[in-house]
């Protein structure tokens, strides 16, 4: 699902029965029998989605997973085909909950369980729309930028991700620290606050819908788990590390005709711009296609930059790099002050053209 503009294209998908993260518990699941529910443990109190914050219900009924408390009597058979419609998405609760479902498939009362969505595809693409639109609610910003920390205090600028779950890995690449959940730094970088570019920022979103489709226990099982010594969860530059395993480039020779909401795409700014503002964050923009407006244009949500068109996102490019070169440019030992100039042409424009 995820591409890149004009030339490759970044697609994220995991297999099925890998993974996934909980929403809403039904509690009204124990209340068909009073006498079973006065013995079986209660379920867990609801817990908010933090990463659904700010966003709007999609009408789409099965694009997210959601927890559900195992009755008596209850198979996973048949909780796959009264939860989600289909018998066989059994094998994806399973995989979801190694920890509650037995190798035969046995489930015990009282339990609660992760069901993934039966549309996994859909699932990650309003994962990384609804990741993209909390990413831009301001709990996240460009390392240049002052950063408020909510207990008046202000950070300068600088990058910074939560030191409980995030290390340096390398420039502008974080790894998540031996020992922690997987689950709860993708939870806490998205959340804020947070200061980083745009690749660490689109990483993040691409982890946190495998994390809405697969769930806390399968995700952290596969890139990291509380106390266990499993973490394999680098966001940002070249993104090494077990997301890799989920993200392939196939070609786009026509972008307009491919695209679809919930696609991650890059718009690259011209080559010049790493020789005039070589310690700038426009060389490109990540985004996430979001959908389309009243005339029919796609419309593309980046860090920093929200539901702009084709158009409006290279403008935005060609601005920042016309703009004069800044103190840190100039410090920068690969700044090139013949570059320093204002340049005429779209840079956006010239990459799609070549």
């Amino acid at each position: 699902m995820a591409k890149q503009y004009g030339d490759p294209m970044v697609e994220s998908c995991p297999p099925e029965a890998e993974l996934l993260e909980p929403e809403e518990c039904d509690e009204q699941s124990l209340l068909g029998n009073a006498a079973v529910a006065e013995r079986l443990p209660a379920c867990p109190p609801e817990e908010p989605s933090d990463l659904l914050a700010h966003e709007s219900a999609q009408p789409e009924a099965l694009d997210k997973g959601e927890k559900y408390c195992v009755r008596e009597g209850d198979t996973i058979a048949s909780i796959a085909e009264n939860e989600t419609g289909d018998a066989t998405d059994a094998l994806r609760i399973a995989a979801a909950n190694p920890s509650h479902v037995g190798p035969q498939g046995e489930v015990t009362p009282g339990d609660t369980l992760w069901i993934p969505p039966h549309d996994t595809e859909n699932g990650l693409r309003r994962g990384a729309i609804r990741a993209m639109a909390r990413v831009n609610s301001g709990g996240v910003q460009y390392p240049t930028e002052s950063l408020d920390l909510g207990n008046g205090e202000e950070m300068h600028p600088g990058g910074y991700t939560n030191p409980d779950y995030w290390e340096p890995a390398g420039e502008l690449e974080v790894r998540l620290r031996h020992g922690k959940s997987a689950s709860q730094g993708v939870r806490s970088l998205i959340s804020g606050p947070t200061r980083c570019d745009c690749a660490v920022a689109l990483h993040a979103v691409q982890a946190s819908s495998i994390l809405r489709v697969v769930g806390a226990e399968a995700f952290d099982a596969r890139f990291g788990a509380e106390g266990k010594n499993n973490q394999d969860l680098i966001l940002g530059g070249g993104m090494d590390g077990g997301l890799h395993d989920f993200v392939s480039k196939v070609p786009l020779e026509d972008p307009a005709m491919q695209l679809q909401e919930g696609d991650q795409v890059y718009f690259e700014n011209s080559p010049v711009y790493r020789k005039k503002h070589p310690a700038g964050f426009w060389q490109g923009e990540n985004a996430v296609v979001v959908g389309k407006n009243g005339k029919g244009e796609w419309l593309f949500s980046g860090f920093g930059a929200v539901k702009k068109t084709d158009k409006e996102m290279r403008v935005e490019l060609a601005e920042a790099l016309n703009a004069p070169p800044d103190e840190a440019d100039r410090e920068h030992p690969d700044y090139e002050p013949a570059f320093d100039r204002k340049l005429r042409r779209n840079p956006s424009r010239e990459r799609r053209d070549r």
